[in-house]
Parts: C-alpha cells; sequence; structure tokens
C-alpha cells in the first residue's frame, strides 16, 4: 500500500507509447533519414550518384584547363584511365598533343560516357575516332538485379551505406569534416595518376588456387544484362551518325586471367566476348581484344592489381596499342 501509494503504478501504465505513436515515430525518423541521405551532398569515394560529378571534372581538366579539341577520344572507366596514355598515342600517329583526350575515369561507364559527349559536343567537333575502352565485366549485372529481387545480405549492406553516408553528410553540415574529394590527378601526358605511392602487385595474390575463390565470389550469379547490351550499340550508332569511328577496346588484364582452373571467369567471358562482338557488327563498329601476350611483355611488375596498369605497364600498352591503330588502313583513312 505505502509503495502502491508513492510510486502510483497505476499511473505509470497509462503512460507507455502506444503502437500507433512508436509507428509515427519510426516513420518521421526514416523520412529524415531519406531526406538527409537523398537531398545532401555524398562522399564520392563510395557514392554511386555522384558519377555526374565526375564527368564535371573530366570537362574542367579536359576543356578548361587543357583547352583541348581533340581528334582521337578516349572514353571509359579506370581501365581507360590508367591504361593509355594520350600523348604516347599522339607522337606515334603524328598528332598534337592537344588532338589527343583521355576522358576516362574511375566508374564512368554505360549513360554517362553519352551523357560527357552530349554535354561537350562544342569541343568534339573534329573527334573522328572514338576508342571506348571496355572491361570483362562490363556488360554483366547480378541476377538478382535483373530480376527485381535483392538477397537479405543485400538489403543490410544497403541499409548500412545509407548509414555512413547520412553520417557523414551530418558531419559536414555540422562543420565537423571537409567534403571529401575522389581526385586521381591529371598527369602532364594526359593519363591519371594513383595518388600517393604506387602499389606493387605481389605474385602472391596472383596464385591461381588464391585467385579463383575471389573470381568466383564475384562473378557468381553474374549474367550478360542485355540492356547494357542495347545502351552500347545505341551509343555507337549515335557516334556512327556523327561521322565518329567506334573502336570498342579491351585492355590486357594480369596473366592470371589466363589459368585454365578460372572456369567460372572463363565462362562469363567468353559470353562478353560474344556481346561485344555483336554489339560491333549491329553498329558497324569495331572490337579489339589484347591479351597479355599479345606481343608485348606485362607481369607482375606492371600491374597495380589484377586489372589496372602501373604508369609504366601503361606506357607499354599505349605504345604497343598506337603501332597496332598505324598497322591498320581504316585508321589510317580516318587519322
Amino acid at each position: 500500500m505505502y509503495l502502491s501509494s508513492i510510486f502510483n503504478f497505476e499511473s505509470l501504465t497509462t503512460v507507455r507509447p502506444t503502437l500507433p505513436r512508436t509507428l509515427l515515430v519510426a516513420v518521421v525518423l526514416i523520412v529524415l533519414f531519406e531526406s538527409l541521405f537523398r537531398f545532401s551532398p555524398q562522399p564520392w569515394t563510395e557514392d554511386p550518384i555522384s558519377l555526374a560529378k565526375r564527368v564535371e571534372l573530366v570537362e574542367t581538366d579536359l576543356f578548361v584547363k587543357r583547352q583541348l579539341k581533340p581528334t582521337v577520344l578516349i572514353l571509359g572507366s579506370s581501365r581507360a584511365a590508367f591504361g593509355i596514355n594520350p600523348e604516347i598515342l599522339a607522337k606515334s600517329l603524328n598528332l598534337r598533343g592537344n588532338q589527343v583526350a583521355n576522358a576516362g575515369y574511375p566508374s564512368l561507364e554505360d549513360i554517362f560516357l553519352k551523357h560527357f559527349f552530349d554535354r561537350n559536343i562544342e569541343h568534339l567537333t573534329e573527334v573522328t575516332l572514338a576508342i571506348i575502352v571496355v572491361d570483362e565485366y562490363y556488360l554483366m549485372t547480378p541476377k538478382e538485379d535483373l530480376e527485381g529481387k535483392k538477397l537479405w545480405f543485400d538489403r543490410i549492406f544497403t541499409f548500412r551505406t545509407k548509414i555512413k553516408f547520412a553520417a557523414y553528410n551530418l558531419k559536414v553540415a555540422l562543420g565537423m569534416q571537409k567534403p571529401i574529394e575522389l581526385n586521381f590527378p591529371l598527369a602532364e601526358s594526359g593519363m591519371r595518376l594513383y595518388p600517393g605511392s604506387q602499389k606493387r602487385f605481389s605474385p602472391l595474390d596472383t596464385a591461381p588456387e588464391r585467385f579463383k575463390s575471389n573470381l568466383d565470389g564475384y562473378f557468381k550469379n553474374k549474367q550478360i544484362d542485355l540492356e547494357k547490351v542495347k545502351f552500347y550499340e545505341t551509343f555507337a550508332k549515335h557516334l556512327n551518325k556523327l561521322g565518329v569511328t567506334v573502336l570498342f577496346v579491351q585492355i590486357p588484364s594480369h596473366p592470371v586471367f589466363e589459368s585454365e582452373k578460372l572456369r567460372l571467369y572463363r565462362s562469363l567471358n567468353h559470353q562478353h566476348l560474344e556481346a561485344m562482338s555483336r554489339i560491333a557488327a549491329e553498329s558497324k563498329s569495331h572490337f579489339q581484344v589484347f591479351l597479355p601476350d599479345s606481343g608485348f611483355e606485362l607481369n607482375d611488375k606492371t600491374f597495380r592489381d589484377a586489372v589496372h596498369l602501373q604508369p609504366e605497364g601503361a606506357n607499354a600498352f599505349s605504345s604497343f596499342f598506337a603501332a597496332w591503330l598505324v598497322d591498320q588502313q581504316l585508321f589510317k583513312k580516318i587519322l
């Protein structure tokens, strides 16, 4: 009786939040969270929707700072950015330095290539050859995404990523952190560079047994995305109408990719090559694959990782590629 009169247990039970109130609070928090995520600036290093900012950065580097007027335009993601030295191509093709532009940048692919080209058409009126660098996995998408399904761990990862974005945006808004910028500077040669010290690819990293488990995990449940196939076919036709010859190029990956043990990768890569060949045929373009044994030496020292070349590796490939272009009668006519 005494305890009841002091603590008033009956009144305590009446102030517990009701279920509708709890749901309302949850909805308000979710709306605030989504608003913070969707409408605040995102960190370039992780945010997939920051690709438009990357286009603007490339535009500034090529057309504002360097004022290029290219005859040869290189397009693609990081494989293009770090894999082709435009200065070497210009010298081999007897072009001026400002006539070859490498517009490659990490993750810049698919619709953003067309976005870049169409936005800068006034700077690209003299382009006669567009070199589009494609990866072995350029046309692949997880089956779950194609079917509109998300596995439970994908949902958790997506939610975790949003939490990270929200925390980042809050810190920037409160002045606790400066905005992160993705910065792969343009070297004097016109090729992108990795910031900081150069990483070397260890031979241990390329042991087929070790490499196989990583690749199988990456390529598992992936398949050719017909929407991407259609995009590249349409984009190539679009360039052709503008009088631009299109050459799709696959830059060599590390020789470990040639291992017979990588059966899943080899199967999917075969599908990729067939799809790229069809794209080239349907769009009246050209497709050339360069393998590690194409005629120049590539090894552990020339690779930063399994698919990206060190500057010396890029220079070696660029020299070989430029000589190949010179030998092609078709490209002699347009350059």
